[in-house]
Parts: structure tokens; C-alpha cells; sequence
């Protein structure tokens, strides 16, 4: 632990904690305690215990960001984001940038099974952001050419690889060209309204048959099994992209979908749906926000505030996210172990060579009627 801030002289155990106690000092915050300053490849961070108070709150920490990186006085990027306790307050100055440059090479293929979780990119401070998506839906929004098909083709590479899961897609564009290059690796794919619309019925029958199926199951003391494994069969995971072109030329599908994003989790249905144009139509309409039933949220850059507070939630604008610098990019003082670690924020997904998806072999079902092929190369 760091020196007592009634101590003389507001020291610390380094140059670090110093300046970090005096800012807070400054800003009219004093801090209870600092946690000991971990130093990373990319700056340090420290678990800052605040006194109780509303004006000593997290939040208002946070809210004055800025002037408190003024007050901290040293070079580097600061970070915000509440801690595991009400009183707490993570601080992270990042003083080099992983995600410079023209880009991150692809790593490759680095599961086996969908209940691995799958790495998508890489935070602000260098560690990974990974996806479970045993733990539910997945929503990848943000601007127009700002990664979502970046983000959609290494989920996509990494299930393919998967021997534990079937995926089906719906791609709004004409022909496929998100989507296509998959269609070989998939047992279902659509590229209009109407094949969408029969995608999703196929969905909510096959779901209703794994509830079925569940039903007759028992564990080891007699016990019903509410939830869906490996070991009662492949997993299905379902792209969307576009959501809200979807649901613009198919509004009717709205209640089709919301069930499957409500019940189809426990029979081994995962959704991952991806838009450019997060708004209210995209997530529903009046009276029904799909955003509820995304497990994990991955918000790419947007050039206004409004989208923050669409993908991540009403109030997420000025709360840990934010838009930043000249380039006016989503940003974020979140972190990993923060409490809101399940929301991630994707600044640049890892770029995939063309080659990333070729001379991969994989068993799937066969199923002419959505042009799945067996055994083929993507």
C-alpha cells in the first residue's frame, strides 16, 4: 500500500503515486488510499480508494478527467473507470500506444471450441479483449468503415476453425459480400428478406426442438438440464449483417428475433448481429431494444455522440466513453477488471491478410437448400 495521504508532504512509494495523490489533492479528491502502482509495457495503473461522499464519487472523478491528467502533470494518456467498490476509482496512464500504426497483424486461429473464448483485438493498454460467446449475443456497432467487418471476419475465422459449432448468416448487401466468403463453411445463408425470414424460422424450430430434447435430459442427482453444451451437440451461431438494413426491409422479423435473443441462449443459439448505423430502428423500434440481450457489446468508432449512448446504453456518453482528439474516435477509460470488462471497446480490430481465409478444411452440414457444402475450402 501507498503512504497515508495525512502523511506530510502527500508522498507515495513513487513518482508515480506522488503526482497521482497531489492531482487528487488538487482536484479537491483526496484519496483514501493507492493501491501499489503496477507498471505495464504501456504506462501503469493503480486501484485508487476515494473518502466517501457524493462529491468524492467515482463518477466525479471521471467527469473531470481532464483536469485531473492538468493536475497529474506527466506524459501519457489518463484513463478512467470505476472500480469493483463504490468508492473506488482505476486509473491507468497509458504512455505508448499499441494500436499505432497502419495496423495489427492477425495472430491466426487461436481456439478450438466455441466455449473457448475467442480474441478479437487488443485494449488501449496492450491486453486482449476476448469474446465468450457461451455467455450470450454479441453486438458489434459503429461507424461506417471503422472495423465492424474487421471485427465480424476474425469472430468468423476463429468458428470456423471451431469442430463444435455450425454458422448460418444473414448479409443485407445483395449477393452476399460481407458474408460470402463464408458460405462454403456455413450451413445457412442469406442475402434477402425473404431468406432471412426463412433463416430465422429454421432457428426458432430448431430451438424449440432442443428445448424438447433438453426436457428429456437428467444430470447426476435426477436434476433437470436447463442449459446447452458440447456434449448435447454442435452449437449454432447466427451473423447478421446488416441488423438494422434487416429490420428495415424486414420489420416483421422485430418479435421473431427477440425471441430467439431472449431463449435461444440456453439451447446452444448464439446470435452475433453487426450494424453501421446503431440507432433505435436498428435495435428494435419504440417499445423493444434488442440491446438488452447482447452479453457483450463492441463499440468501434463514431464520429458523434449519440451512437455512444445507442450501443452502450443511455448515460454511456461523458461516463467512460467518449469521443477524443482530432480524428473524433470512440475512446474509452474503461479497462480490463473493471466492472464493465463485459463491454468492450474494439479501437482497432486485428487486420486479416486475404490469405487468412484460405486452405482451411472443415466438416459441415450439408444442406443444399442454404448452399452449405461438406468438406470444402473457405
Amino acid at each position: 500500500m501507498g503512504v497515508n495521504i495525512g502523511q506530510a508532504g502527500v508522498t507515495g512509494d513513487t513518482e508515480e503515486e506522488t503526482a497521482l495523490r497531489r492531482a487528487l489533492v488538487a482536484l479537491g479528491v483526496p484519496a483514501a488510499d493507492v493501491s501499489r502502482i503496477v507498471f505495464t509495457d504501456t504506462g501503469w495503473y493503480a486501484m485508487v480508494t476515494l473518502p466517501p461522499g457524493k462529491n468524492t464519487s467515482a463518477q466525479v472523478v471521471i467527469a473531470k478527467r481532464q483536469q485531473l491528467q492538468a493536475n497529474l502533470d506527466l506524459p501519457g494518456r489518463l484513463r478512467l473507470s470505476e472500480g469493483p467498490q463504490a468508492n473506488q476509482l482505476m486509473v491507468r496512464l497509458q504512455t505508448a500506444d499499441p494500436l499505432a500504426g497502419d495496423g495489427i497483424p492477425w495472430p491466426g486461429v487461436r481456439v478450438s471450441s466455441i466455449e473457448q473464448p475467442i480474441p478479437i483485438g487488443i485494449y488501449p493498454d496492450g491486453t486482449e479483449i476476448l469474446v465468450d460467446l457461451v455467455d450470450g449475443h454479441v453486438l458489434i456497432a459503429g461507424g461506417t468503415n471503422k472495423g465492424k467487418s474487421g471485427a465480424v471476419n476474425v469472430l468468423a475465422a476463429n468458428l470456423v476453425a471451431c469442430d463444435d459449432v455450425d454458422i448460418a448468416g444473414i448479409d443485407m448487401k445483395p449477393g452476399a459480400l460481407e458474408l460470402g466468403p463464408w458460405q462454403p463453411n456455413m450451413v445457412a445463408l442469406a442475402d434477402d428478406a425473404d431468406t432471412a425470414r426463412q433463416v430465422l424460422v429454421w432457428l426458432r424450430s430448431e430451438m424449440t426442438r432442443r428445448g424438447k430434447y433438453l426436457a428429456t435430459l437428467r444430470g447426476p442427482n435426477g436434476e433437470r438440464v436447463k442449459k446447452w453444451t458440447r456434449e448435447h451437440g454442435k452449437y449454432i451461431v447466427l451473423i447478421i449483417d446488416e441488423l438494422a438494413e434487416l429490420l428495415r426491409q424486414a420489420p416483421d422479423v422485430v418479435s421473431e428475433l427477440m425471441t430467439l435473443m431472449q431463449v435461444s441462449r440456453a439451447m446452444g443459439i448464439r446470435i452475433v448481429a453487426a450494424t453501421q448505423s446503431p440507432s433505435e430502428q436498428a435495435f428494435g423500434g419504440k417499445g423493444t431494444d434488442t440491446r438488452q440481450q447482447f452479453g457483450t457489446r463492441i463499440g468501434l468508432p463514431v464520429n458523434e455522440p449519440t451512437p455512444i449512448n445507442m450501443i452502450m446504453g443511455t448515460g454511456a456518453y461523458g461516463k467512460g466513453w467518449f469521443l477524443a482528439g482530432a480524428s473524433q474516435l470512440v475512446s474509452a477509460m474503461t479497462g480490463v477488471g473493471s466492472a464493465a470488462a463485459a463491454i468492450a471497446l474494439l479501437l482497432l480490430a486485428w487486420k486479416m491478410s486475404p490469405s487468412s481465409r484460405a486452405g482451411k478444411t472443415v466438416n459441415i452440414t450439408n444442406n443444399n437448400r442454404w448452399g452449405g457444402r461438406s468438406s470444402t475450402r473457405v
